[in-house]
């Protein structure tokens, strides 16, 4: 039986998370954008630098899901969880 991934529900591990990966900024930021955002993973991986140079706090961007489809999706600043 394959591994089951569940989301975060709980604010205190998410929070926990974050003060683990306070001294790698990069991969801060990306936990910061799986959680805000709500797009699988696998789809986040296919951004590129340029789709996020510049944006601002809440900001919309389109992330890729296939050739036909993007979602949209607002990033929050995570420093308020």
């Amino acid at each position: 039986m394959p591994n089951r991934i569940e989301p975060l529900k709980n604010i205190n591990d998410i929070r926990q998370i974050r003060e683990c990966l306070t001294d790698r900024p990069r991969d801060l930021l990306l936990f910061d954008i799986v959680v805000s955002v709500s797009a699988p993973v696998k789809h986040l991986l296919q951004l590129k630098v340029k789709d996020l140079l510049g944006l601002e706090i809440n900001d919309v961007f389109h992330v890729p899901r296939s050739r036909f489809q993007t979602v949209t999706s607002v990033f929050h600043h995570g420093s308020d969880l």
